[in-house]
């Protein structure tokens, strides 16, 4: 599961491709911790905590002994072990305070900072002679920012070291270094985190962030042909033409894609891009599959790209990359299912779901907002919300709802009316409480076998 952070989520508005800088946000995120899961998705994330995705740093070879802190454990020439694992592992940490988690994670990132060459390079390849391609880091950026947002300590620290190795980057891009076919498909993930720096520790070095931005892009794979009516799937995929060769199709290549455009957007203002988006977990599966009536070996192999235990449930039934890398969707789920608006007036939920969570709005108004819900497996939920000030709450609405209902304060029931996919609540300060009812129709379809 790869979910679309709200890093990427922007307005288009009304510019001209002369603009410099980079395209406002629709939304701001919370630090990690400011949001906290409840219910059963509390349950849900201590599920994998207690297991395969908790324990992995004490028995499983690439991240236990992987060579992105000084062991020799890899899988392969893009270095990503270690890092997909410490991406998911923070937030999972910090949102249900296991402090052997936070332990691990804290020296997983002391050691790739201080082992930091003159170069600027970070990661495992550092004294050694090994390639040295950009991808495998773009996951321990996303990492060490959370770290950041948790640890406002360690600012300085890291966004120096992020510095270094940008500017190195740049040199590299420029001549034509770093890149592989994972490289080139996954650009947007770089872009996001020299975005993140734009916005928020810009250090005079505008320039080369956005420098850099147009780099990744331009020798990058062309998310946007995606999108032509040419290659865009409206039915079944097997023998449908792809824009690029490393698609393929590829799920987790797809789910990255959806951040290129977004992305994008904020840095060339180009307004066509932004109108193209809309029981114990120690074991994990490969290939899921709709219906499946079985877990097994699949020998004739029917998987063209796969091996034939691949939708069997294990440590590792096929490539390990899903093995350190599945923990995080829970983790990023949670930590951006709310996000205020850019003036800081308003708070925002947006993924439903069982969340508490308490910030401070602008002019000191600090609120609080706790939803009781067992969301999706059921049509209600309830939220309270405390406030010093009144204050406009947005709770989103998802497309499919026909017949939703919002109660507000013991009042009578009023049709939900979203603009924009949010419904407005006017909270006052003191207590507000809302029941949100959403209904799902019963439909049904013709299935042709």
């Amino acid at each position: 599961m790869l979910v679309l952070t709200p890093f990427v989520l922007v307005v288009v508005s009304a510019v001209t491709n002369a603009q410099s800088g980079l395209a406002p946000k629709k939304f701001l995120s919370l630090p990690l911790g400011a949001i906290t899961p409840t219910g059963w998705l509390h349950d849900q994330l201590m599920v994998q905590t207690n297991g395969l995705a908790g324990h992995e740093h004490e028995f499983y070879d690439y991240v236990a002994q992987t060579d992105w802190v000084g062991g020799d454990s890899y899988y392969s020439y893009l270095e990503e072990a270690g890092s997909y694992w410490f991406n998911g592992m923070v937030p999972n940490g910090v949102l249900v305070n296991d402090t052997t988690i936070k332990s691990q994670t804290q020296q997983f990132l002391d050691y790739v900072l201080d082992h930091q060459d003159e170069t600027g390079w970070l990661g495992p390849e550092v004294n050694t002679t090994k390639p040295r391609y950009l991808w495998g880091r773009y996951p321990f950026f996303f990492g060490a920012i959370q770290m950041v947002e948790a640890d406002p300590s360690l600012t300085d620290r890291v966004v120096t070291a992020f510095y270094k190795f940008i500017s190195l980057a740049n040199t590299m891009l420029h001549n034509g270094e770093g890149l592989e076919e994972w490289a080139e498909t996954r650009w947007e993930d770089f872009v996001i985190t020299l975005q993140w720096l734009y916005d928020l520790h810009p250090n005079s070095q505008e320039d080369l962030l956005i420098d850099t931005m147009k780099m990744l892009k331009w020798t990058g794979d062309p998310w946007e042909s995606v999108f032509d009516e040419q290659y865009f799937p409206t039915g079944p995929v097997e023998d449908l033409e792809n824009p690029f060769p490393v698609l393929t199709w590829h799920g987790v290549n797809m789910a990255e894609g959806l951040k290129a455009l977004p992305a994008t957007y904020r840095f060339t203002h180009n307004q066509s891009v932004g109108d193209q988006i809309v029981t114990d977990m120690w074991s994990r599966q490969y290939l899921q599959e709709q219906n499946q009536i079985a877990a097994q070996n699949m020998t004739p192999n029917p998987f063209p790209e796969d091996g034939p235990y691949s939708n069997v449930f294990g440590l590792e039934p096929n490539y390990p990359c899903c093995t350190v890398n599945h923990p995080q969707g829970w983790p990023k789920f949670i930590s951006n299912s709310f996000l205020t608006t850019p003036d800081q007036e308003s708070l925002v939920h947006l993924y439903l779901g069982p969340f508490s969570t308490q910030t401070t709005l602008a002019g000191g108004n600090t609120v609080s907002a706790s939803v009781d819900t067992l969301y999706p497996f059921g049509d209600t939920l309830t939220t309270t919300i405390m406030a010093e000030k009144a204050f406009t709450y947005y709770v989103r609405i998802p497309s499919w709802v026909t017949n939703g209902t919002i109660t507000v304060n013991g009042g009578s029931a009023q049709p939900v009316s979203p603009q924009n996919g949010l419904h407005a609540v006017k909270a006052s300060a003191g207590i507000t409480k809302f029941i949100l009812n959403l209904p799902a129709e019963i439909m049904t379809g013709k299935c042709i076998f």
